[in-house]
């Protein structure tokens, strides 16, 4: 039955047959005295309107456009379009108003019959009045993740027990509440390959293995963990993660896709990782390097964290667009990484889930809204439309030095070139004057040969000698004498990196819709009131971001990045969404091993990232075996509470270099400009784009170095690569995918890399010192997997040898290339164990 109220001389009383809704309207009927003559009640005059017009798209479930009025929270809120909803005093300024009256562009309550004259009066009127609503107490919970952690007490366990350090305490009560028991530890070989490739990224030699087998106790591993990381190619391992994270590539992305020298930002990441530069130094300087006192060159370079962005060189694009976009990109960035929230969805709207609001979006945007802009227009008229690069670029120190040094080598190389090029050319002419062989070549082949004698580059040089004059010894020679002095000119680059740089802070407004163009309510650089108040003497720009984001207050960052370490350990995270930790998120597995291990990397780490690695190696749930137990996995089939070891697939660059390694041919070479290893031909297509459309493999030591190194040109990223899950490197990745498809088998099979490879592979193989085959594919089992292979392994690879050999007419290489191919091809080979 509808609620009624009386009509008394005084005033209204709840016994009055009239229905709640027309409330306002029978008082004026029966009066005759305007509304606005009486005060207004919010709860007697203004709530039934809410309740019968609005709260089905306005409520607690849910508030379209931002727009709130089922408790007094949801109504201090602002809307979309960052404006306030209510203005005490100033119904004519108030959204709420220009919602409701006759002749708004979407008037509301949309699709439906308007509010009646004295509805809308009576909002007026309250309003008018001050818009005094009680406050009803009703506030949304506060997530966990929000909520700065405490320290929890370790569990007790026996001493006798299972376990090494206070991660086993945690996993271990969790075990024991749901019936579990863990996996014993793994066979001493496997478990050092583990380590070498989760520290190193590199499987360890079958000399390693002996070593580590002949002294294997307690005693004996962590000193092998400490040795490892301490090696530098555990900053080349570490790296790779963090550069999906900072999105870093070689080219700027969009159909242009052009080159961009950015190769110092990726060296520092390695060099900072191996130096173990503290997470929140780490964070500081890719931030807000530029920003510190004084700016070494090493902190102008870490800028580059957010010069990684994509940028549109397209023929139109509209210049400041394209700056919009670029800082929204960059905040969504930085809200992934250190706050695991998806600040993305506060872009264009207030977030459905989580306590962000669009005015608090752009109010982040702010801090980043100094930045200049990275491209212009050039030209006049119709011409304005093509498009250039104009970004802050930083001219690297060494480049004063080693440029004498770099002149004498390429005097050396354009004479060695010019030689080789008096000697081919000739030939060119003739070839180009017989269309019937000219059109034999092959499409690069031509078009090298094409060039102007004066441009061709080496790599133009060595198509032409190895394609059809590989005959001539005399061009041979000279082709190794350009590649040779290329290889020695490479370190002696004159090198510039991509920096942030701050000009003047524009003036910021929030986009309303996500529109650039469509300014809202003006907003100054704040951070979200759900987290950490920003401190009254810290600076409002993005070193005060910075500083922050690693502030002890901050209950998000440790977590987010204990949980993405533990991630890169273990295969998955206590929290299983990397990237988000808001209301969406999954709920954490071990709760209080998450805070204990966020409040343990700050405190007793110190930030330390190695600190924080080499305490989840030395822990006895990471030395479990793999072995799959029947009964914990029908209870337990994705391993959330750890009780056995969860193996994956490796990364596709360290399987790239796995293989490498394995076949002996691994470049130790570090930094430089980025590389390209072989790759199946046409990859590269002809395109409208002005980056280069052809693809000509890197030479010597280049061909054979480690996969973060390998050029990442974002519209064509490297096929084997790709094929195992790599991203493009268009936007941040926090986790990749891992799938396991046809595709792959054939990559490792098929790819060009990958054949090199084998056929390195069985080369090595064959020159092994044995008295017999079988010890000969004993040692390459072992070489591959670190582990004794079983007889049966053995019988398996010396028959496909002696198949493989008597199918080319008992050549032994054909036999060894299939027993290599084989060995690369296992799935755990792929795998880490």
């Amino acid at each position: 039955m509808a609620e009624s109220v009386t009509l008394t001389g005084d005033f209204f009383t709840r016994n009055m047959e009239f229905p709640r809704p027309v409330r306002a309207a029978v008082i004026l009927g029966l009066l005759g005295t305007p509304l606005s003559a009486w005060a207004v009640d919010f709860e007697r005059d203004v709530l039934p309107i809410f309740e019968a017009h609005c709260v089905e798209c306005h409520g607690m479930d849910k508030q379209r456009g931002g727009v709130g009025l089922a408790t007094f929270h949801h109504s201090q809120q602002p809307t979309d379009s960052g404006e306030p909803l209510l203005i005490a005093g100033a119904p004519k300024e108030s959204v709420l108003v220009h919602m409701i009256e006759e002749g708004a562009e979407k008037r509301m309550p949309l699709n439906r019959p308007p509010l009646s004259s004295a509805e809308i009066e009576t909002i007026k009127s309250w309003i008018s009045e001050g818009a005094v609503r009680p406050d009803d107490g009703w506030r949304p919970p506060k997530h966990w993740a929000y909520e700065k952690p405490i320290r929890p007490s370790v569990p007790k366990r026996k001493s006798n027990h299972w376990g090494r350090n206070e991660i086993d305490a945690f996993v271990l009560a969790k075990q024991k509440e749901l019936g579990f028991t863990p996996n014993p530890e793994a066979e001493p070989a496997q478990l050092l390959r583990r380590l070498y490739l989760d520290l190193i990224g590199l499987p360890p030699t079958v000399e390693e293995v002996d070593a580590f087998l002949t002294d294997y106790s307690d005693e004996s591993y962590e000193p092998v963990v400490d040795e490892l990381l301490s090696r530098p190619q555990f900053g080349e391992r570490w790296a790779q993660h963090w550069l999906d994270l900072a999105r870093f590539a070689d080219s700027e992305g969009y159909q242009r896709d052009e080159y961009r020298w950015v190769w110092p930002y990726r060296d520092w990441v390695i060099k900072a990782l191996n130096d173990d530069m503290p997470f929140d130094q780490f964070t500081i300087e890719q931030l807000a390097g530029d920003l510190l006192p004084e700016p070494t060159e090493s902190q102008l370079i870490a800028t580059g964290f957010h010069r990684n962005t994509p940028l549109n060189l397209e023929a139109g694009t509209d210049p400041e667009s394209d700056r919009y976009l670029q800082i929204v990109e960059r905040v969504n960035t930085t809200g992934t990484v250190w706050l695991g929230t998806t600040l993305s969805c506060a872009q264009c709207h207030n977030h459905k889930y989580d306590p962000i609001s669009t005015n608090e979006y752009y109010e982040l945007y702010a801090f980043y809204n100094g930045t200049a802009n990275e491209s212009r227009q050039t030209g006049s008229g119709m011409g304005m439309s093509n498009m250039v690069y104009i970004g802050a670029d930083y001219d690297m120190q060494s480049a004063k030095t080693i440029r004498p040094m770099r002149n004498e080598r390429q005097q050396r190389l354009d004479a060695a070139k010019m030689e080789l090029t008096s000697m081919v050319e000739p030939e060119i002419g003739k070839l180009r004057d017989n269309e019937e062989e000219w059109k034999k070549l092959a499409g690069n082949v031509r078009k090298s040969m094409a060039k102007d004698p004066m441009e061709r580059k080496a790599s133009d040089l060595k198509l032409i000698v190895t394609n059809v004059f590989k005959k001539n010894r005399e061009a041979s020679k000279l082709l190794k004498t350009v590649t040779d002095i290329e290889e020695e000119i490479e370190p002696y680059v004159n090198p510039s990196a991509r920096v942030m740089q701050d000009t003047e802070m524009r003036e910021t407004f929030v986009a309303k819709r996500g529109d650039f163009l469509a300014k809202g309510t003006k907003v100054s650089a704040a951070t979200p009131d759900v987290l950490h108040e920003f401190p009254d003497d810290s600076p409002r720009n993005r070193l005060g971001l910075a500083n922050w984001l690693v502030s002890p207050e901050n209950p998000l960052t440790p977590r987010v990045t204990a949980n993405r370490l533990w991630a890169q350990i273990f295969g998955v995270g206590l929290v299983t969404t990397l990237d988000d930790f808001g209301t969406m998120s999954e709920e954490p597995t071990h709760p209080e091993l998450l805070d204990w291990l966020a409040l343990a990397f700050v405190e007793e780490d110190a930030w330390s990232m190695k600190r924080f690695i080499r305490r989840m190696v030395l822990s006895s749930t990471y030395r479990q075996s793999n072995e799959v137990k029947p009964d914990a996995l029908a209870k337990d089939s994705n391993n959330q509470f750890y009780w056995r070891h969860p193996g994956h697939r490796l990364p596709a660059e360290t399987i790239r270099d796995n293989a490498l390694a394995i076949s002996g041919r691994l470049s130790p070479r570090m930094g430089g400009p980025s590389v390209k290893p072989m790759q199946p031909d046409g990859v590269w297509r002809n395109s409208a784009g002005a980056g280069p459309n052809y693809y000509v493999p890197s030479v010597g030591q280049d061909l054979y170095r480690r996969g973060i190194y390998t050029l990442i040109k974002r519209q064509a990223p490297f096929p084997a690569f790709l094929n195992f899950d790599a991203p493009d490197r268009g936007a941040c990745v926090v986790q990749r995918t891992r799938s396991n498809t046809p595709l792959q088998a054939l990559t490792l099979m098929n790819d060009p890399s990958f054949v090199s490879m084998t056929n390195a592979f069985a080369k090595r193989i064959a020159a092994h010192e044995a008295e017999t085959d079988r010890q000969r594919i004993h040692w390459a089992f072992r070489n591959t997997l670190a582990r004794y292979p079983t007889f049966e392994e053995l019988d398996i690879l010396e028959e496909l040898f002696e198949q493989g050999k008597a199918a080319k007419k008992n050549e032994d290489h054909a036999g060894w290339f299939d027993v290599a191919s084989t060995l690369f091809n296992l799935h755990e080979t792929i795998s880490r164990p």
